[in-house]
Parts: structure tokens; C-alpha cells; sequence
């Protein structure tokens, strides 16, 4: 097909010149010196002045010029064929609302100035601007650019027409090793004994009969084994929580919790545990745990909420922009196919990343320079930037306020980044006199997809998830988002829910329509679909890769046949695209069909019970050698040598796991949907740090008072002394995180999202390996996890585990080298809070008493402190210890939200990274007018100041107060009072000053933020 060339240039516009630079200087090669950024266009029409009218849709003349500055080199950066063009269907409608039938592809340009080789440029462009997944990339010169023809040929995907002869039968008649072999070509993640379990389901003679009937062959499909593949992929199954585990204990191992056989880790430590609270505790507002595409409680009696955590870390990796884009979508559309259909209200993010090291006088030596990068790795900067961009753009342009989250650095995370996505969402407890949590088909129902259309993007994207990152991946398993058609989705479906024009739904998410709907079917007994009859993005499809494919932005609804005009309707009048695929049945079987062909019959049972469960060893011997399987670095820099308490503080307030995330947070939009009132960041000029996010319920139809926090746990390196330290120090201080916003315990649920590198690589039985190791800490993590949920009463709902986060490649000079992500256990908490009564760090003035709850003296083991001096104390021990305090902590706890309700408490903060004198820093930085002096009763030293542990806050108590508040509490320790000033001082009972800093130079510390 033809079309016209349309160049549009933004006269201002912030582009990637500094990186550009810095690239080119590291390197040593050309200069650049300025730097251009433009929009491309393809127009596709009929009218030959077409360009006329893109130009008064497209150009501001305020803004952009269709004439180039000067420039020397020129960039084109364009889509591959077949990927997903959100700017250019957005172009496409633009161009319709004033009369102009066109098809539109994009494209970006960046114009340099400089003395730079092509050679060159094309790399620092690969590197830096484009994604060769999904993007062409073309370097010309300035002559070669203004001789590019106006008019082009654009081809889309080809292939052969959509007919059962695409279908190929997958003969298993072969050798172990072949089968493995063909497992991994076809990126089906299933190891041998599942690949058995399948050859025998195909030599059933009742199965083969079946088959016979349907004119099916007896060898299976390449639509069956890609429906079992995605079906029993490590990411849909959860093959490893499922597992009987047998867990040992080495005698080096200290605080043993061994040995212990489990019948699968999510029925023993997560389900179970969570059931056992809900009936100690008589809870009646859990209303779903774990049967649903998100967990339900009922803080308020006129609305539900749905909360759910993903994570998207393999296609975040590959492309951050469109796997953290997708991630968020993605999550969403959890929340819309929870129970009847649930809107969001608010969305949440943490990544966990590596952090860049951006010049030769960086500091911090766990900073990765792009020279120690493995071939196939995109750099840290770069994915920060797009997993940061991605989420920004899936909540900003949905209209889904982002209101918490954190950004967490180790370089264990630069094979594969980490990126937990979360939403929470509201749902009537009934809608019509029905309740809404409840799900059911009939036989008969209508099977329906609405939404996006189906491209190649997003297949294999379960399976892929369920192993290790390599060097090359298929372009396939990436995915693109489109915010805009999700929103109109979001509306539709909303809008139809409560009209009752679907019996229910659930989302196109990992394994699209072979997950959704083979998941739906159990509810009718069955499903039969034409994959003939689905909208697809392009020509050339073949028929397995239309039912696993995820691309994005569609949604699976069971339709009574009475209601699918109404609905198709309502669908046309939204502007979403709907369209009827099959239907629900009571055969047993979920069959697909190309036309009148059967080209897939499987039955339910064994689809989804005929995997066969795992047996796997578990092993612990302590933390002694553990650290050195996440250590991939050939020399990671010395630490420095450790000075006075100021100059800590000042190191501390400029880490990147400490200082101000600003600049990133600002750019997502917290108002939107009115309703948010705790915020990222507070305090006078909105800079300083909150501990959770909230949001007012009322104008989501709750009751007047009531609102939701969100607030996290995370807290990795503790893995590497003890994972069971992990566990419960990351549910405690997601609790925390909440209570000193006024969070209510007694109506508090937790959410896990278990992160771990690759724990199946189980050993000969007479010598544990890396793999058993792994699951050991896993193992521990859980019982950690369990016992301070037990201790604090507080149910899970919801969670998901990504066991393959690793990276196998090469270095630069060709060795073999595997990175391995730090097991990482993020919890998310919900709690109930009364708007009236929410408090923060923020003093309210000079006079508040300010006391610290829980231990006076931290533990430097995994913490920040201990990042930066190699010669800090190894003193776990006292975590242990803080530990034993663990059965008190829910009483406590209960104490601290009673004394915030009385007002008896009109300021907290949480103790985390950094410690006590980073917790008072933060609270002054806050209110920047307001001074402390703290005089404490021990000798000051790095554990009083520095140390991290479990159950500690600190909270500020009106003076006049203070004597009903030291009634009311125990296990406290008075710091001081804040005066008008405009500094922290910290000294000893005798006068014996320790610590003294202007709180101008916390902020300048603190605000030397990651850019």
C-alpha cells in the first residue's frame, strides 16, 4: 500500500541529548552537539491533498514546524511489521473526526547535530532510543534524509489464509532428549514428565475414540500442546507453590525450622494460614481469597473492594515501556473481571532495578557500569525510564490515580528487572439483588470477545514468563498497550454490568482466550469457539497463535443469547469492538474450531487437573556462601571508609533507595477521580516522603468517613541473612506503613507477590545444589511470612509468585555468566482508615513530643548503613531478638490506631531504611521550619542511629498529652521535643553531642536525586 510522508517537528521538546552524549564520551568516539526530536507519519488515502488536512489536525504552529532545524545525521525510528502502532491508530481517528479516511503508521525522528559516523550513531541509537524487538532502526545522513521519497511501499505481516490446513500435528513419539528438545523450540516451558503425562492422555483409547469422531488425528495438535503448554506454564500454574516439598536443614543452619515435608507451599503457608486467622478472628469482611482474578473484602457496607498485585518482569526486560504498560493494563483488567466487574481507583508500583553508574566519581558501589553489562541486556537507565514511562502512561491516560509504590536498587536486578503492578478497585456487594462476588455460566451462554483485536504480540508470553531471560527471545512474546481503547473498554463494561447484559467475565490475559476461556468453561461444563470468527489486527495469523496470543485490552464475557443484541448495542455505541466466538457448553471438553473444523478437543479435567505435581527438595545450611550466587560482578567497588555521623547521614540521605524519588513520582497524576488524600510525597512543598497512599471512598460510593490505605514491605537484602527475617519484616513493615497514616489493624488485609531466581535446578540426592538452596530460602521466606501474619491477625487475599527471574548470557569478552535476582517478597497492605482522623509524618509545630516505639538500637545486618562501610558489624542477632517481640505487636498495634483516633498521636513515621536519625530527618523535612532536639540515655552509636529492624515507629504526642500516652504504651523511648529552628541535634544524657545537622542540608541531601 502507498503512503504519503508527514515529518512534524517540535520546536521545544526535552529529548535524550545527555544520554546521548555521556554514550558518546564513555566511549570515546565523535561529539554530539544538538539534538532535534520529530513525528512521522504514513498516511494512507485516497485524496492526493490528504497532507493538507493531516497538517491542520496535526500541526500547532505554536509548538511544531514541518520544517527541520539544522542537523547533520538523522534517526527513523519505526514499528516492525505486525507491532502494535497506538500513536497511528490514534492519528487514524483523529484524522476521522474532520472527514479523512486514511490508515496512519508512525514513526519518531531525532536530527543531530554533531561529528558522529554513521557506524556510531546506528549503535548509540540501538542502545539508547530504539527497541530492535519491536522497532527499525535507519541512520542517514543529512543529503541521504532530504532524498527520502515522499510516497512508500508499507507491507503488513503475510501468510496464508486462516483454514484448518495451517494446523500441524505434534508427533511425541520420540526420544527424551527430542522432547525436551521441541519443548524448548517451541518455547513450551513443559519439562519431561509433563511432556509423559500428555503422550499418555494421546494413547487413551476412550480419548482416541473422541478424537476419531472429530476427524481429529491421534497425534495432538499445535493448538493442544500450545492449550496445555500455556495452561501448565509456571506462571498459570504456579507448579512450584504446588509442589510436595521435602525441606532439610544443614548444620550450619541457626534457628531451625526443619525438617518439614509440605503438600504444596500455597495451601500450607498462604490459603491455609489465611483461613485459619479468618475463623480465630471471626472475620466477616474477607469476601474472596484466592478463587478470583483479584481479593475481596468489605471495609464499608456500601461498597467492596478488590485488590490484586501482578508483576510483569520478563517482557520488562525486553521492552520496559510496553511490558510495565502492559503490566498495568494488565492489572486493571483484573480488577474488571473481579466478581461482576470492579472499577478501578487507584494503582500502585514498585520496581526493583540496578542502579546506573553515570560517571567515573559515582560513589556507591553497588552501581553497574555499562561495561560489566552481558550482551542482550538493555541498560538500567533505560529501563527505569521505560518501566517508569509505562506505568505513567497506563494510569495517567486510564484515568486511574497512582497514589504509592518505591523504586528499589541492587545489581542483582540488572539481569531481570522486578515491576510489581497493583490496583485496587470498587465493586457493589450486589447489583439487582445478585451479589457480585459470585460467578456463573449457563450452557448455552454466548462466548464473547470485547475490546482490542488479536496480533501476533503477546504469544508465548505465559510460557516465555515461566523461564529464565536469555540473549534472544522471539519478537512475539512482547506485548504493546493501548491505555485509550482499555478506558472505552472500561466504560462499556461498567456500563453493561449494571444493565445485566453479561452473565460474567474475566480478563485476555497471559495465554489470552486459551486462559480465559478455558478457565470460564469449568463454570458451564465446557466451551466450543471459532477462532475463524476473531477480529485480528492483520493478515497471517496461524490458528494456535490466535487462541494464545495476549494482546491486550480484551476481556472474555459469557452472554445470555437474549442479551447479545443489547449488548453488541451498547458495544457500537461505545465505540469497543465486540464479537461472538463460540459458546459455553456441558461436553467436558474445551474444543476450538477453525470453521467447520475441529482442530483442538481436550478435556476440562485434564486440562486443568491432569498435571502431574512436583516433588522437589528444599535446603538450608545458613547464610555463609549464600551471597555469592547473586554476585555476578567480576569487582564491585570498594566501600568507603566510614567518618563522622553527619557525613553518614549525608550518604544516607543520598542513597538511591533513600533519597527523593520527586522527579518520578510528579509525573504521575495522583488527583485524578478526586478522591485521593494521602499522596506519595506531603509536607510544605510537597517533597517529602508519606509511607502509604490513600484514598477517599465516599465519592466511589462509600460511606462518608471511610477511605483505603495502601501501603508495602520490601526488604531483599534480609534474603541473604535469612529468608524467614525477610518474610516477616516485610509484613510488618507493610502494616506499619499504614498504622502511622491511621490505618486501621483490626480491618487490615495483606497481599503477597513472591519474586525468586530459579529454584528448579535440584541436584543429585546426595548433594544439595543451587536450585535446593533456593527453594530453601523460599521455604523459609513462607514460614516467616506465615507467622507474622498469624502474630498479627491479618488474612491474605491475594498474591502471585515469578519463579525464573534470571538471566543466562555472555560478558562482553564471551564467558558464560548467569544473574540471578535477590528472592524478593513484596506484601501489600489494605486497611481501612477514617478520613477525618488520618495523620502523617508531618509536626504540627514546635511542642509535639516525639517517641520512639520498639527497640532503641537497630541491627546493621542488610542495611542501608552497611552498604556503603564494608566494616560494619554483623550483628543479625539482633533481629532475632527485636523478633521475640512479634506476639506482642498486633496488641500494640491496636494501641497506636486507638491513641491516633483519641488524638492522643498527631504525627508518625515508620523506621526503615536508614534508620532512626533518616526516620527524623524525613518528619523535619516535612515541615522546614521546625528544629529537634534529642537527648538519649544510652551511648550514641551506628546501631542507635543507623540500625534497621522490625516493629519501630516513631510518634509525635501533643505535650500536654504525654502523660496519657506513656499510660497507654509500652516498649517506648522518649527522644525530645521540636522547637522552632531549624536542625536536628542529637547528644547523650551528659551533654556529649553526637549528631548536628541544618535541616537545609537534609534537604539538599535528600533532594540529590536519581535523574
Amino acid at each position: 500500500m502507498q503512503y504519503f510522508r508527514y515529518e512534524l517537528y517540535h520546536r521545544e521538546l526535552a529529548g535524550p541529548l545527555a544520554s546521548l552524549q555521556r554514550w558518546f564520551q564513555e566511549k570515546n568516539l565523535g561529539i554530539i552537539k544538538a539534538l532535534s526530536i520529530g513525528e512521522l507519519y504514513f498516511i494512507a488515502s485516497t485524496e492526493r491533498d490528504c497532507l493538507k488536512k493531516v497538517e491542520s489536525a496535526f500541526c500547532d504552529p505554536v509548538l511544531c514546524t514541518t520544517t527541520p532545524p539544522h542537523y547533520d545525521m538523522a534517526v527513523q525510528i519505526t514499528f516492525r511489521p505486525g507491532v502494535t502502532d497506538n500513536k497511528g491508530q490514534a492519528a487514524h481517528e483523529a484524522l476521522q473526526l474532520i472527514g479523512l479516511q486514511a490508515q496512519v503508521r508512525s514513526g519518531r525522528l531525532y536530527l543531530i547535530s554533531g561529528d558522529v559516523s554513521h557506524a556510531e550513531l546506528l549503535s548509540a541509537a540501538h542502545a539508547l532510543l530504539a527497541n530492535g524487538l519491536l522497532e527499525e532502526c535507519q541512520v542517514y545522513t543529512r543529503s541521504e534524509f532530504e532524498k527520502l521519497p515522499r510516497e512508500v511501499e508499507i507491507t503488513g505481516p503475510v501468510g496464508e489464509d486462516l483454514s484448518a490446513k495451517l494446523v500441524r500435528e505434534i508427533d511425541l513419539a520420540k526420544s527424551d532428549q527430542e522432547l525436551l528438545g521441541l519443548s524448548g523450540k517451541n518455547c513450551w516451558a513443559l519439562e519431561l514428565p509433563e511432556i509423559k503425562v500428555i503422550q499418555a492422555q494421546f494413547k487413551n483409547e476412550d480419548f482416541l475414540a473422541h478424537r476419531r469422531r472429530l476427524a481429529l488425528p491421534e497425534n495432538p495438535t499445535d493448538v493442544e500442546m500450545e492449550i496445555l503448554a500455556q495452561t501448565w506454564s509456571e506462571h498459570c500454574k504456579h507448579k512450584i507453590f504446588s509442589a510436595k516439598i521435602h525441606y532439610s536443614e544443614g548444620p550450619a543452619a541457626t534457628h531451625a525450622f526443619g525438617p518439614a515435608e509440605i503438600n504444596g507451599a500455597f495451601r500450607t503457608f498462604i490459603k491455609g494460614v489465611s483461613e485459619e486467622i479468618i475463623a480465630e478472628r471471626k472475620i466477616d469482611w474477607a469476601i474472596s481469597l484466592f478463587k478470583d482474578n483479584a481479593g475481596i473484602v468489605r471495609f464499608d457496607k456500601n461498597i467492596d473492594l478488590c485488590a490484586k498485585v501482578e508483576t510483569h518482569n520478563s517482557p520488562s526486560a525486553l521492552d520496559p515501556y510496553g511490558g510495565a504498560l502492559t503490566g498495568i493494563l494488565g492489572v486493571n483488567r483484573d480488577i474488571l473481571g473481579t466478581g461482576q466487574g470492579a472499577r478501578p481507583i487507584l494503582n500502585t508500583d514498585v520496581f526493583c532495578v540496578a542502579q546506573e553508574k553515570t560517571s567515573a566519581e559515582e560513589i556507591d558501589a553497588d552501581a553497574v557500569a555499562l561495561s560489566e553489562l552481558p550482551k542482550g541486556l538493555l541498560s538500567p537507565k533505560r529501563i527505569l525510564e521505560g518501566v517508569h514511562k509505562g506505568v505513567e502512561d497506563g494510569g495517567n491516560k486510564s484515568g486511574i490515580p497512582t497514589v504509592g509504590g518505591a523504586i528499589y536498587f541492587h545489581p542483582s536486578y540488572a539481569g531481570k528487572p522486578l515491576i510489581y503492578v497493583g490496583t485496587v478497585g470498587v465493586l457493589p456487594p450486589a447489583i439487582k439483588g445478585k451479589p457480585t462476588d459470585k460467578k456463573e455460566i449457563f450452557p448455552g451462554d454466548l462466548i464473547v470477545m470485547a475490546g482490542g483485536r488479536v496480533g501476533r504480540d503477546g504469544v508465548h508470553g505465559a510460557t516465555m514468563s515461566s523461564l529464565e531471560l536469555e540473549e534472544s527471545v522471539p519478537l512475539s512474546v512482547v506485548q504493546i498497550g493501548d491505555p485509550i481503547t482499555q478506558k472505552r473498554l472500561q466504560d462499556f463494561l461498567l456500563e453493561a454490568r449494571d444493565l445485566g447484559l453479561y452473565r460474567t467475565l474475566t480478563d485476555n490475559g497471559a495465554g489470552g482466550l486459551s486462559s480465559s476461556v478455558g478457565e470460564m468453561a469449568q463454570l458451564s461444563g465446557g466451551a466450543e469457539i471459532d477462532v475463524s470468527k476473531c477480529p485480528l489486527k492483520y493478515h497471517g495469523l496461524m490458528p494456535w497463535e490466535i487462541i494464545v496470543s495476549e494482546s491486550q485490552e480484551r476481556m472474555t464475557f459469557a452472554v445470555p443469547e437474549t442479551s447479545w443484541v443489547a449488548f453488541f448495542e451498547l458495544s457500537l455505541k461505545r465505540g469497543v469492538e465486540a464479537s461472538v466466538l463460540g459458546t459455553f457448553t456441558q461436553s467436558g471438553f474445551f474444543e476450538v474450531k477453525v470453521g467447520p473444523d475441529t482442530v483442538a478437543s481436550l478435556p476440562l479435567a485434564f486440562l486443568h487437573d491432569g498435571l502431574p505435581p512436583m516433588e522437589l527438595k528444599a535446603y538450608w545450611n545458613g547464610n555463609e556462601n549464600i551471597g555469592r550466587a547473586f554476585e555476578w560482578r567480576l569487582a564491585k567497588a570498594p566501600a568507603a571508609p566510614k567518618v563522622d555521623f553527619k557525613h553518614t547521614l549525608e550518604r544516607l540521605l543520598s542513597r538511591p533507595n533513600i533519597a527523593s524519588k520527586w522527579p518520578w513520582i510528579t509525573c504521575y497524576d495522583h488527583e485524578v477521580q478526586a478522591s485521593t488524600v494521602i499522596r506519595p510525597m506531603g509536607g510544605m512543598n510537597g517533597e517529602a516522603p508519606h509511607n502509604a497512599g490513600g484514598v477517599w471512598l465516599h465519592p466511589h460510593g462509600g460511606e462518608m468517613e471511610n477511605g483505603v490505605l495502601v501501603s508495602m514491605g520490601l526488604n531483599p537484602r534480609l534474603s541473604l541473612v535469612d529468608p524467614y527475617l525477610m518474610g516477616v519484616c516485610a509484613v510488618d513493615e507493610a502494616m506499619r506503613n499504614g498504622i502511622v497514616h491511621g490505618g486501621d489493624p483490626a480491618f487490615t488485609a495483606i497481599l503477597d507477590n513472591f519474586c525468586w531466581p530459579d529454584p528448579m535446578q535440584q541436584a543429585r540426592p546426595e548433594s544439595p545444589g543451587p536450585g535446593d538452596q533456593k527453594l530453601g530460602m523460599l521455604v523459609r521466606t513462607l514460614m516467616g511470612l506465615r507467622d507474622a501474619a498469624r502474630a498479627l491477625g491479618v488474612p491474605m487475599i491475594s498474591g502471585k509468585d515469578s519463579m525464573k527471574n534470571d538471566f543466562k548470557g555472555r560478558h562482553l569478552d564471551g564467558r558464560e555468566i548467569t544473574i540471578s535476582a535477590l528472592p524478593t517478597l513484596l506484601v501489600t497492605a489494605i486497611s481501612r482508615f477514617d478520613v477525618r482522623k488520618s495523620i502523617s509524618p508531618a509536626i504540627p509545630g514546635p511542642g509535639v513530643c516525639l517517641y520512639l516505639m520498639g527497640a532503641l538500637r537497630g541491627s546493621l545486618s542488610a542495611s542501608e548503613f552497611a552498604e556503603i562501610y564494608a566494616d560494619s558489624t554483623k550483628d543479625e542477632n539482633l533481629l532475632w531478638q527485636m523478633l521475640e517481640k512479634l506476639k506482642d505487636m498486633r496488641a500494640q498495634y491496636e494501641a497506636i490506631h486507638r491513641a491516633i483516633l483519641d488524638g492522643v498521636v498527631v504525627s508518625a513515621h515508620d523506621l526503615s531504611d536508614g534508620g532512626l536519625a533518616v526516620a527524623l530527618a524525613e518528619m523535619l523535612l516535612h515541615s522546614q521550619k521546625l528544629g529537634l532536639d534529642c537527648e538519649l540515655a544510652v551511648p550514641v552509636d551506628d546501631q542507635v542511629l543507623f540500625g534497621e529492624g522490625p516493629f519501630r515507629m516513631i510518634l509525635g504526642v501533643p505535650n500536654e498529652k504525654r502523660a496519657e500516652f506513656e499510660s497507654r504504651m509500652s516498649a517506648f523511648t522518649y527522644l525530645g521535643q521540636t522547637r522552632e529552628g531549624h536542625e536536628l541535634k542529637i547528644r547523650t544524657q551528659d551533654g556529649e553531642e553526637s549528631l548536628q545537622m541544618a535541616v537545609s542540608e537534609m534537604s539538599y541531601f535528600w533532594n540529590r536525586s536519581i535523574k
